[in-house]
């Protein structure tokens, strides 16, 4: 209740004093209690991190929040695992417009046995009066309370002590059940809350839910509605896919690479949230209307390969020779967007890497008739902008094969680029998107792997770097200083998909 002004400057024993001295009016500041209004989550939009809320819900606080109107009001999560919730403020009705703002905290304390650590603390300002009318909030949701009840005639708030919800007890009923004198506004039963009821108005034939595309229900009785990822947060959309890491569990704003690469630029005095890679802008999804195209040579059914812009190869150079036509510098690129070829959802991996080994082995024939080796090279980083998986190729001469391990391993050993005794185990580590690495597939067919580690330095232009220099085409190193003409690519391109031809596995 408002204290009068001259009960604002004692001090009080109990509860009950305070009430015995407060005003006539029922409103007030700052409501607490250890559950949640059965209401609160209708004609909201906000998400809640939690599938189950009947623990959480007490229908009593519905009356007690309708008479109090609090300003305030702050729940404890509930659950083994209390969650932190704030919905959209709603208003009441009268001149006063008074607003009603809902909270509920996490835990204080350490981190829950799985997902994330949940708020439990919550900042804000309040004025000790109203004055005046209370604007809207732009966010304003409807008020739950406000909905006609018709369970009967109701209590009168200014109870005896014992019986009072707020000052004493009053019987809860059974975990999951409906507390005594409860009745279901639409069919008056007293064995179940209305979200529950059986009567509850079922969609239209032909109606299907937006959330998991099934017929039956509407999207506020979706089972997923309230589906928790991987790591504590909303559960995607079917065919959602984290372009930081690859999972299917989560949204890219709770993905623990964007958290960790966060982190990182907090220590390093970077300022400002690393912006996500959409498809139309990402340099090789085929959606991007910038993406290159003049330069694609062929088109599989999940991946695709093109010359890259820039090349290794100088093919228009007075003093070079090409031994490849077209140059023969390649990508090989999956359709869809996933960060690294570690990060495929284990059910979707097998066709994509299946079509890149195999345009890898018919590189390797068609190099081999023209006098090269194919060097294979992916960096399979892991990062918040999200970047798209690929394998460059790339023809070195014949009489150089024996050197490109020295090559790797000595210009790593100078930039601090440790490889892992045994390959296959340090890829292992990095499957299902646990870890960065680059990789190199040596002409034998043996492998180097270098884990990347999280917040250490890694020039993404090592592989680049090696065969220039092995090539003897220091002046190859930028990528950009090497770019040519849009007439020059499309000649480059034509002439290897003329001689790749009889090679190319799409055709």
């Amino acid at each position: 209740n408002t204290l009068s002004t001259t009960s604002t400057d004692k001090n009080y024993q109990s509860l009950a004093a305070i009430q015995s001295t407060s005003t006539s009016s029922q409103t007030i500041d700052i409501l607490l209690s250890n559950a949640w209004p059965s209401l609160i989550t209708t004609h909201s939009s906000c998400p809640v991190a939690q599938t189950d809320l009947l623990p959480l819900l007490a229908q009593p606080l519905d009356d007690v929040v309708r008479l109090t109107q609090p300003r305030y009001h702050f729940a404890l999560g509930g659950g083994i695992h209390p969650i932190f919730w704030e919905r959209e403020p709603f208003v009441w009705e009268g001149d006063e417009g008074r607003v009603t703002r809902f909270v509920s905290l996490g835990a204080f304390g350490g981190e829950p046995p799985t997902g994330k650590k949940q708020r439990w603390f919550y900042a804000f300002n309040i004025s000790s009066r109203l004055t005046g009318s209370a604007s809207r909030p732009h966010n304003a949701a409807t008020n739950p309370f406000l909905e006609p009840a018709t369970r009967g005639p109701k209590r009168t708030f200014e109870t005896s002590e014992a019986d009072n919800f707020i000052f004493g007890n009053v019987p809860q009923g059974q975990p999951g059940k409906p507390p005594p004198g409860y009745k279901c506004r639409r069919c008056e039963s007293t064995e179940h809350f209305i979200n529950d009821c059986p009567e509850r108005a079922k969609p239209q034939e032909g109606y299907v839910c937006k959330l998991c595309n099934e017929p039956g229900h509407f999207v506020r009785d979706c089972p997923t509605r309230d589906a928790v990822g991987d790591t504590g947060g909303r559960k995607p959309k079917p065919g959602y896919v984290c372009r930081a890491c690859g999972s299917e569990e989560h949204y890219i704003d709770d993905c623990s690479v964007v958290r960790q690469s966060q982190s990182s630029d907090r220590r390093s005095g970077r300022k400002g949230l690393p912006k996500e890679i959409a498809p139309d802008e990402c340099w090789f999804c085929l959606s991007n209307p910038n993406l290159a195209k003049h330069l694609i040579v062929s088109i599989g059914s999940e991946v695709y390969v093109t010359l890259p812009k820039g090349q290794i190869i100088p093919t228009h150079s007075m003093t070079g020779h090409v031994d490849v036509p077209g140059g023969g510098h390649i990508l090989i690129v999956p359709i869809t967007h996933y960060p690294t070829f570690t990060t495929i959802p284990p059910d979707l991996a097998a066709p994509i890497l299946e079509e890149t080994e195999k345009y890898k082995l018919t590189l390797r024939a068609f190099f081999a008739k023209h006098g090269c080796i194919a060097v294979l090279f992916e960096v399979g980083r892991l990062s918040a902008k999200g970047g798209h998986a690929h394998v460059q190729a790339v023809p070195i001469p014949r009489k150089l094969e024996n050197q490109v391990e020295n090559a790797f391993a000595r210009e790593g050993r100078n930039q601090g680029i440790d490889f892992e005794a045994d390959p296959e185990e340090a890829m292992n580590l990095c499957a299902g998107g646990r870890g960065s690495y680059f990789k190199v597939e040596l002409p034998d067919g043996r492998k180097m792997v270098h884990l990347i580690r999280d917040h250490a330095p890694f020039n993404l232009q090592f592989g680049r770097q090696v065969l220039v220099a092995l090539l003897g085409v220091p002046d190859r190193m930028d990528w950009k200083a090497c770019m040519l003409s849009e007439d020059e690519d499309r000649a480059d391109a034509q002439a290897f998909k003329t001689a790749f031809a009889p090679f190319d596995p799409s055709l």
